[in-house]
């Protein structure tokens, strides 16, 4: 799978960009797994309503 994610920070002077976007690092995975979990129970449901 290849995956891109591209995210801009612009706090506007009040949080320093590296800051802000420390918690973007966490997001990308956390993102992906909610996808993943997502897929895994929708195929879970088609596979039971069978």
């Amino acid at each position: 799978m290849h995956v891109v994610y591209h995210f801009t920070v612009e706090p506007g002077g009040s949080i320093p960009g590296f800051l802000a976007g420390l918690g973007q690092k966490d997001a990308v995975m956390d993102t992906l797994r909610a996808v993943e979990r997502r897929a895994q129970w929708l195929a879970s449901q088609r596979a039971s309503a069978r």
